[in-house]
Protein backbone atom coordinates (compact mmCIF):
# COMPACT_ATOMS: atom_id res chain seq x y z
CA UNK A 1 0.00 0.00 0.00
CA UNK A 2 3.11 2.66 0.18
CA UNK A 3 4.51 1.44 -3.38
CA UNK A 4 4.76 5.20 -3.47
CA UNK A 5 6.56 6.01 -0.52
CA UNK A 6 9.00 3.42 -1.47
CA UNK A 7 9.71 3.19 -5.16
CA UNK A 8 11.49 6.43 -5.22
CA UNK A 9 14.03 5.54 -2.64
CA UNK A 10 15.83 2.17 -3.19
CA UNK A 11 17.59 0.16 -3.83
CA UNK A 12 16.74 -1.24 -0.23
CA UNK A 13 14.44 0.57 1.48
CA UNK A 14 13.53 -0.14 5.35
CA UNK A 15 10.35 1.30 6.60
CA UNK A 16 10.11 0.43 10.52
CA UNK A 17 7.38 2.24 13.00
CA UNK A 18 10.11 1.50 16.20
CA UNK A 19 8.83 3.08 19.30
CA UNK A 20 12.26 5.06 20.02
CA UNK A 21 11.76 6.74 16.99
CA UNK A 22 8.04 7.77 17.26
CA UNK A 23 8.98 8.93 20.74
CA UNK A 24 10.18 11.99 18.98
CA UNK A 25 8.54 11.55 15.72
CA UNK A 26 4.85 11.92 17.45
CA UNK A 27 6.51 14.41 20.55
CA UNK A 28 5.27 18.26 20.23
CA UNK A 29 8.96 18.61 20.40
CA UNK A 30 10.36 15.94 18.27
CA UNK A 31 11.91 17.91 15.52
CA UNK A 32 14.00 20.50 17.26
CA UNK A 33 15.34 17.66 19.40
CA UNK A 34 15.85 15.11 16.40
CA UNK A 35 17.59 17.91 14.18
CA UNK A 36 19.86 18.19 17.45
CA UNK A 37 20.77 14.27 17.94
CA UNK A 38 20.66 13.30 13.76
CA UNK A 39 22.37 16.19 12.22
CA UNK A 40 25.75 15.87 13.26
CA UNK A 41 24.88 12.20 12.48
CA UNK A 42 23.83 11.29 8.47
CA UNK A 43 21.51 13.66 6.22
CA UNK A 44 17.91 13.38 7.16
CA UNK A 45 14.57 14.66 6.41
CA UNK A 46 11.66 15.54 8.68
CA UNK A 47 8.72 14.55 6.72
CA UNK A 48 5.00 16.44 8.39
CA UNK A 49 1.92 14.20 8.89
CA UNK A 50 0.43 13.02 5.77
CA UNK A 51 -1.94 9.97 5.33
CA UNK A 52 -0.51 6.67 4.95
CA UNK A 53 -0.53 5.56 1.10
CA UNK A 54 -0.31 7.79 -1.72
CA UNK A 55 -0.60 11.32 0.16
CA UNK A 56 3.05 10.44 2.08
CA UNK A 57 4.22 9.38 -1.12
CA UNK A 58 3.14 12.43 -2.71
CA UNK A 59 5.04 14.73 -0.08
CA UNK A 60 8.45 12.50 -0.40
CA UNK A 61 8.45 12.51 -3.74
CA UNK A 62 7.88 16.35 -3.57
CA UNK A 63 10.64 16.32 -1.30
CA UNK A 64 13.11 15.01 -3.28
CA UNK A 65 11.84 16.50 -6.28
CA UNK A 66 13.16 13.42 -8.58
CA UNK A 67 16.76 14.51 -8.20
CA UNK A 68 19.12 11.53 -7.62
CA UNK A 69 21.79 13.13 -5.83
CA UNK A 70 19.25 15.11 -3.53
CA UNK A 71 17.35 11.85 -2.92
CA UNK A 72 20.67 9.90 -1.76
CA UNK A 73 22.16 12.59 0.11
CA UNK A 74 19.16 11.89 2.75
CA UNK A 75 19.51 7.98 3.82
CA UNK A 76 16.74 8.50 6.56
CA UNK A 77 13.73 9.61 6.38
CA UNK A 78 11.48 10.72 9.12
CA UNK A 79 7.92 11.01 9.20
CA UNK A 80 5.97 12.48 12.06
CA UNK A 81 3.47 10.58 14.07
CA UNK A 82 4.02 7.64 11.65
CA UNK A 83 7.62 6.12 11.37
CA UNK A 84 11.00 5.95 9.66
CA UNK A 85 12.50 4.99 6.11
CA UNK A 86 15.81 4.31 5.28
CA UNK A 87 17.37 3.96 1.67
CA UNK A 88 20.84 2.67 1.07
CA UNK A 89 23.04 0.19 -1.32
CA UNK A 90 22.65 -2.95 1.31
CA UNK A 91 20.10 -4.88 3.16
CA UNK A 92 23.25 -4.39 6.31
CA UNK A 93 23.87 -0.90 5.47
CA UNK A 94 20.18 0.11 5.88
CA UNK A 95 20.10 -1.64 8.75
CA UNK A 96 23.37 -0.31 10.39
CA UNK A 97 22.17 3.28 9.66
CA UNK A 98 18.23 2.04 11.30
CA UNK A 99 20.20 0.68 14.76
CA UNK A 100 22.70 3.97 14.60
CA UNK A 101 19.33 6.53 14.60
CA UNK A 102 17.60 4.54 17.25
CA UNK A 103 20.77 4.88 19.40
CA UNK A 104 20.96 8.01 19.30
CA UNK A 105 17.37 8.72 19.86
CA UNK A 106 17.32 6.12 22.89
CA UNK A 107 20.49 7.74 24.31
CA UNK A 108 18.67 11.05 24.51
CA UNK A 109 16.14 9.87 26.56
CA UNK A 110 16.49 10.14 30.25
CA UNK A 111 15.64 6.63 30.43
CA UNK A 112 17.68 5.74 27.95
CA UNK A 113 15.26 4.86 25.40
CA UNK A 114 14.20 1.74 28.31
CA UNK A 115 10.96 0.72 28.53
CA UNK A 116 9.01 -2.19 30.40
CA UNK A 117 8.03 -5.46 27.66
CA UNK A 118 4.91 -5.71 26.83
CA UNK A 119 3.05 -7.72 29.40
CA UNK A 120 0.13 -8.61 29.13
CA UNK A 121 -2.48 -10.47 31.01
CA UNK A 122 -5.69 -12.38 31.33
CA UNK A 123 -8.07 -10.01 31.92
CA UNK A 124 -9.94 -11.79 34.19
CA UNK A 125 -6.86 -11.76 36.89
CA UNK A 126 -6.30 -7.96 36.89
CA UNK A 127 -9.52 -5.75 36.01
CA UNK A 128 -12.66 -6.35 38.12
CA UNK A 129 -15.25 -8.65 37.22
CA UNK A 130 -17.91 -5.60 37.10
CA UNK A 131 -15.78 -3.45 34.07
CA UNK A 132 -15.67 -7.19 32.15
CA UNK A 133 -19.08 -7.99 32.72
CA UNK A 134 -20.39 -4.39 31.76
CA UNK A 135 -18.21 -4.29 28.58
CA UNK A 136 -19.31 -7.99 27.25
CA UNK A 137 -22.76 -6.31 27.79
CA UNK A 138 -22.28 -3.31 25.64
CA UNK A 139 -20.49 -4.61 23.13
CA UNK A 140 -21.45 -8.54 22.62
CA UNK A 141 -19.60 -8.62 19.34
CA UNK A 142 -15.71 -8.48 20.94
CA UNK A 143 -16.09 -11.42 23.50
CA UNK A 144 -12.32 -12.13 23.99
CA UNK A 145 -10.24 -9.75 26.15
CA UNK A 146 -6.32 -8.87 26.39
CA UNK A 147 -5.37 -6.99 29.04
CA UNK A 148 -2.26 -5.10 30.45
CA UNK A 149 -1.11 -3.34 33.59
CA UNK A 150 -1.21 0.88 33.33
CA UNK A 151 -1.26 2.39 36.64
CA UNK A 152 -3.77 5.92 36.38
CA UNK A 153 -5.31 4.63 32.58
CA UNK A 154 -8.55 6.23 33.85
CA UNK A 155 -8.52 9.43 32.72
CA UNK A 156 -11.05 12.22 33.88
CA UNK A 157 -13.97 12.33 31.45
CA UNK A 158 -13.13 11.03 27.81
CA UNK A 159 -10.62 12.42 24.97
CA UNK A 160 -11.32 14.99 22.74
CA UNK A 161 -12.03 13.49 19.30
CA UNK A 162 -9.47 11.22 19.19
CA UNK A 163 -6.06 9.49 21.08
CA UNK A 164 -4.79 8.31 18.03
CA UNK A 165 -0.70 9.07 17.71
CA UNK A 166 -0.12 7.57 14.60
CA UNK A 167 -2.39 5.64 12.05
CA UNK A 168 -2.02 1.90 13.34
CA UNK A 169 -3.50 2.63 16.22
CA UNK A 170 -6.67 3.92 14.18
CA UNK A 171 -6.32 1.22 12.13
CA UNK A 172 -6.44 -0.92 14.79
CA UNK A 173 -7.67 -0.23 17.73
CA UNK A 174 -10.32 2.55 16.65
CA UNK A 175 -10.70 5.99 17.22
CA UNK A 176 -10.20 6.12 20.46
CA UNK A 177 -10.25 4.53 23.71
CA UNK A 178 -13.26 4.10 26.28
CA UNK A 179 -13.58 5.06 29.72
CA UNK A 180 -14.77 2.21 32.08
CA UNK A 181 -14.07 2.52 35.29
CA UNK A 182 -17.66 2.93 36.38
CA UNK A 183 -19.49 -0.06 35.10
CA UNK A 184 -23.13 1.93 35.46
CA UNK A 185 -21.82 4.11 32.29
CA UNK A 186 -20.26 1.35 30.24
CA UNK A 187 -23.53 0.57 27.52
CA UNK A 188 -23.68 4.66 27.40
CA UNK A 189 -20.23 5.51 26.59
CA UNK A 190 -19.97 2.70 24.21
CA UNK A 191 -23.18 4.24 22.26
CA UNK A 192 -21.93 7.43 22.08
CA UNK A 193 -18.51 5.81 20.53
CA UNK A 194 -21.16 4.17 17.95
CA UNK A 195 -22.87 7.49 17.28
CA UNK A 196 -19.56 8.76 17.03
CA UNK A 197 -17.01 6.44 14.78
CA UNK A 198 -19.36 3.87 13.06
CA UNK A 199 -18.15 0.35 15.16
CA UNK A 200 -17.57 -0.79 18.30
CA UNK A 201 -14.48 0.42 20.76
CA UNK A 202 -12.05 -2.01 21.14
CA UNK A 203 -10.03 -0.28 23.88
CA UNK A 204 -11.50 0.48 27.59
CA UNK A 205 -9.54 1.79 30.27
CA UNK A 206 -9.73 1.58 33.77
CA UNK A 207 -7.73 2.48 37.44
CA UNK A 208 -6.28 -1.13 36.70
CA UNK A 209 -5.35 -0.80 33.34
CA UNK A 210 -6.21 -1.14 29.64
CA UNK A 211 -8.86 -3.85 28.37
CA UNK A 212 -8.18 -4.54 24.54
CA UNK A 213 -11.05 -6.41 22.86
CA UNK A 214 -11.78 -8.87 19.84
CA UNK A 215 -13.79 -11.04 18.00
CA UNK A 216 -10.89 -13.94 18.20
CA UNK A 217 -8.26 -13.49 21.50
CA UNK A 218 -5.22 -13.14 18.58
CA UNK A 219 -7.01 -10.41 17.71
CA UNK A 220 -7.69 -8.96 21.44
CA UNK A 221 -3.59 -9.74 21.57
CA UNK A 222 -2.47 -7.35 18.35
CA UNK A 223 -4.93 -4.54 19.46
CA UNK A 224 -3.37 -4.81 23.11
CA UNK A 225 0.04 -4.75 21.89
CA UNK A 226 -0.71 -2.07 18.79
CA UNK A 227 -2.33 -0.03 21.91
CA UNK A 228 0.53 -0.35 24.92
CA UNK A 229 3.56 0.69 21.61
CA UNK A 230 1.20 3.79 21.53
CA UNK A 231 1.12 4.22 25.26
CA UNK A 232 4.99 3.24 25.63
CA UNK A 233 5.52 6.12 22.59
CA UNK A 234 3.42 8.56 24.75
CA UNK A 235 5.26 8.27 28.38
CA UNK A 236 8.44 8.40 26.33
CA UNK A 237 7.36 11.64 24.53
CA UNK A 238 7.03 13.55 27.76
CA UNK A 239 10.84 14.31 28.03
CA UNK A 240 10.50 15.66 24.64
CA UNK A 241 7.77 18.30 25.29
CA UNK A 242 4.71 15.65 25.37
CA UNK A 243 2.46 13.37 22.86
CA UNK A 244 1.59 15.50 19.78
CA UNK A 245 -2.31 13.29 18.90
CA UNK A 246 -3.32 12.83 15.32
CA UNK A 247 -6.51 15.05 15.14
CA UNK A 248 -10.04 13.64 14.48
CA UNK A 249 -10.14 14.56 10.93
CA UNK A 250 -6.75 12.94 10.60
CA UNK A 251 -8.15 9.65 12.14
CA UNK A 252 -11.34 9.87 10.08
CA UNK A 253 -8.76 10.13 7.28
CA UNK A 254 -7.26 6.97 7.35
CA UNK A 255 -10.01 5.06 8.63
CA UNK A 256 -11.80 5.98 5.16
CA UNK A 257 -8.47 5.13 2.99
CA UNK A 258 -9.52 1.30 0.82
CA UNK A 259 -5.96 0.07 1.81
CA UNK A 260 -6.35 1.03 5.22
CA UNK A 261 -10.01 -1.13 5.51
CA UNK A 262 -8.33 -4.38 4.06
CA UNK A 263 -5.82 -4.05 7.02
CA UNK A 264 -8.72 -3.58 8.96
CA UNK A 265 -10.15 -6.41 7.54
CA UNK A 266 -7.06 -8.62 8.35
CA UNK A 267 -7.18 -7.84 11.74
CA UNK A 268 -10.32 -8.21 12.44
CA UNK A 269 -11.53 -5.09 11.14
CA UNK A 270 -12.46 -2.26 13.69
Amino acid sequence: MELSLHAPLGPVVLHLHPILANAFLCALGGRKALEEIFRPAFGFVILPYAAPGIEIGTLLWNTIAGDEARSAAFPVFLLENHGIVVQGESAAQVIQICDKALALGAAALPQRGGFPPFDPCRAEECIPAEILRAIREAAPELPCFTAFRRDGASMKGEPIGSDCLFPDTAVYCGGRSVNASDPATVTIDVEAYRREWGHVPKVFRCQEGIVAAGRQETEARFVAEVWWAQETVRDLSAAVGGARRLSEKQVRRVLGLESEKYRQGMAGGP
